[in-house]
């Protein structure tokens, strides 16, 4: 007899023995890969006395019999997790998703920041080899971690989201913010605008170089004075920050492009308490679709970060299944905001064509 026997505590040996079953029949009645092997009226009956003794199946033993932990993993860079900036919330939407759709299906996902301990430890391949998680998703990572490659050559479903899109081992699932961000300066192009002024997006993410190719394309169509901030980034005070080097060099701009919404809120900031007003004086435009209360709305666009979430879901759960074997690539589209931002210089009135 075994400890737990002798404390009186419920295995399923217990449950085994009080309906005269084997462990092997009553282990594949509680697994939900294996139930099908057992009858109905059988595993109706196992249930009940589960019911009766409130059994609570062991979480490990179920793990080794199912070769499954029901977990999965969502790795975010330390710095989106240290509370020193402003929330990321499209990170938060992603977060929505996933748990919404892995709930749904009996599977929990952990947050794990990525921070220089864990990959000090290498916790990543002790993920892997202890079989702690059955799948991983990554958000905002770049092909300059080189934990990336090491995860991916151990081969379990990775799922790469607003990060890494052309690794072969890794799918990847990113907004389309090449062209959302070229459907925005288009836009500021055709209300009259000739004298730019932009706020570059960090290069070392995979959204920021999308966004400052699309604003470089863009603005190449179309001839017209550019000037470019000498700092980059997604925070507010890049916005402060590149105002003021910008209406340093050049007073006349009729419009700042703004990597995103916390950018555009900075420049907002400066303008205020310079007396400029928004955007009878100056427009400008911002990115991801942010609620600023008290600011009339950003002109931008609307990053689909639930989106993001549901469909990295859905294609991690279709390789945990075997539905997919090889990794798959999406691009998500951005909706466009026509916000108040944007000064239609053509007819001098305020709004977008």
């Amino acid at each position: 007899m075994n400890s737990s026997e002798k404390n009186g505590r419920v295995n399923i040996r217990r449950i085994a023995a009080a309906l005269q079953l084997s462990t092997a029949t009553v282990s594949r009645a509680l697994s939900p890969e294996y139930a099908h092997t057992v009858s109905e009226k059988q595993r109706r009956r196992i249930l009940e006395m589960c019911d009766r003794l409130q059994y609570m199946p062991n979480i490990n033993a179920l793990r080794t019999f199912r070769n499954r932990s029901d977990l999965v993993a969502l790795l975010v860079p330390e710095q989106c997790l240290n509370g020193n900036g402003p929330i990321d919330y499209n990170l938060s939407g992603v977060l929505g998703a996933v748990e919404r759709s892995f709930s749904r299906r009996g599977i929990y996902c952990s947050l794990v920041a990525v921070t220089s301990q864990f990959l000090e430890k290498r916790e990543h391949l002790r993920f892997c080899r202890g079989k702690m998680f059955d799948g991983f998703l990554l958000w905002g990572m770049t092909e300059r971690e080189t934990f990336v490659e090491e995860l991916a050559a151990e081969s379990p479903p990775v799922v790469s989201i607003q990060g890494i899109r052309n690794n072969p081992g890794i799918s990847s699932v990113n907004a389309d913010d090449y062209s959302g961000m070229l459907h925005l300066v288009r836009r500021v192009l055709a209300c009259g605008h000739r004298r730019i002024g932009v706020i570059p997006a960090l290069e070392t993410s995979q959204a920021g170089r999308e966004r400052n190719r699309a604003v470089r394309d863009a603005l190449a169509e179309t001839p017209c004075v550019v000037r470019f901030a000498p700092w980059s980034g997604f925070d507010t005070q890049t916005g402060q920050r590149g105002f003021r080097a910008l209406i340093g060099q050049d007073d006349s701009l009729s419009c700042i492009i703004c990597s995103n919404d916390y950018v555009a809120a900075g420049v907002w900031l400066e303008a205020q308490n310079r007396g400029i007003e928004i955007p009878e004086q100056l427009s400008v435009t911002g990115a991801d679709g942010l609620d600023f209360p008290v600011r009339i709305p950003l002109t931008g666009y609307l990053s689909p970060s639930f989106e993001l979430g549901l469909a990295a879901a859905q294609m991690l759960q279709e390789r945990l299944d075997g539905k997919i074997d090889t990794p798959q690539q999406k691009l998500i589209p951005t909706t466009f905001l026509p916000g108040a931002t944007l000064k239609d210089l053509t007819n001098h009135t305020t709004g977008t064509l």
